[in-house]
């Protein structure tokens, strides 16, 4: 037993010192504005590069940040961050955009937010600063992506908690470039590439639409995005819908998306069978609104405080 300590802290070591020499491999594979704001926030405000995160070049960086030592301690760690700055210069309007989209979302529950050290308003910029060209730093999420939810079975209750968190819905949660369809070890929606629809009824619509996806793919462990985004065609099927409440409720026929095994599955109740058909109905007029499914979702949660529980560690935009 004498021996242990000496052999467990050796091993301590050696870990550390693979660490720092795999974040310096990493840190020289930066470009030359990634490794400016990188040294400017090791040197300020005691950040710790760990590795890139979206490519070598350093589109988002994984920080570790310390407290200030006090007296002769050694600094204490605090949390991790990201940081996310354009690889290139054309990338300099997405990211003040994305900054403008995550200012407008401080606050939601499952959004990870700007953490803010200096003003990233560019009008307060210093043409030969660090930070001259947009950035921001945001929290890290260890929760994985939503993606990652995909495949596990999920009881309902945990599925009629995601259901209600889509009270903002990007599309860019289906990613379509290459940079993501590689399975990064972080996800992060580029906010930046986001469009606002001058047609808010067919920007609801289109969201309810992808929610019903998501929730399709939840349930059905199957990832339905990826069918979406190679415009397979979608399989119709003849959803009944029960228009009633006491007795046997008559019925409607919906025309939806959603797959007849999903649809006659007895694990899920009529309730959420059915509102997933409605989501992902065919007609957009037979969708339903983002205040009714937001009125369903709530009713049927409301509380129950444990059936949120499970979604504690879950944001949208960043995860490893």
């Amino acid at each position: 037993m004498a021996s242990a300590g000496p052999a467990g802290g050796g091993a301590a070591a050696a870990a550390a010192a693979a660490d720092a020499a795999a974040a310096l491999a990493a840190y020289n594979q930066l470009g030359a504005n990634a490794q400016e704001i990188m040294t400017y926030f090791t040197q300020q405000h005691r950040f710790r590069f760990i590795r890139s995160l979206h490519s070598a070049g350093g589109g988002a960086l994984l920080c570790d940040e310390f407290a200030p030592p006090a007296g002769n301690n050694q600094p204490q760690f605090l949390r991790k961050l990201v940081i996310k700055q354009p690889l290139t210069n054309f990338r300099d309007t997405d990211i003040a955009y994305e900054i403008t989209i995550l200012d407008q979302l401080r606050g939601s529950e499952h959004i990870a937010q700007i953490v803010t050290y200096v003003d990233v308003n560019a009008a307060n910029r210093n043409a030969n600063s660090a930070l001259r060209r947009p950035y921001f730093v945001m929290q890290f999420s260890p929760g994985g992506t939503l993606r990652q939810w995909v495949g596990p079975a999920h009881t309902e209750d945990v599925l009629w908690s995601i259901f209600l968190c889509y009270n903002v819905v990007v599309d860019e949660f289906m990613p379509q470039d290459f940079e993501h369809s590689i399975a990064p070890l972080i996800k992060m929606i580029d906010f930046g590439e986001a469009n606002i629809d001058p047609n808010a009824a067919d920007a609801v619509r289109e969201n309810i639409y992808n929610i019903g996806i998501i929730m399709l793919s939840l349930a059905a462990q199957y990832d339905f995005s990826q069918d979406v985004l190679q415009a397979f065609q979608r399989p119709v099927t003849a959803a009944m819908i029960r228009t009633g409440n006491r007795g046997p409720p008559p019925t409607r026929t919906v025309n939806s998306n959603a797959s007849w095994a999903f649809l006659t599955n007895p694990d899920y109740s009529d309730d959420f069978r059915e509102l997933v058909a409605l989501c992902l109905a065919v007609n957009v007029l037979e969708r339903p609104s983002l205040s009714s499914l937001l009125a369903l979702c709530t009713a049927k949660i409301y509380g129950v405080s444990t059936r949120r529980s499970a979604l504690s560690m879950l944001m949208f935009n960043a995860a490893v």
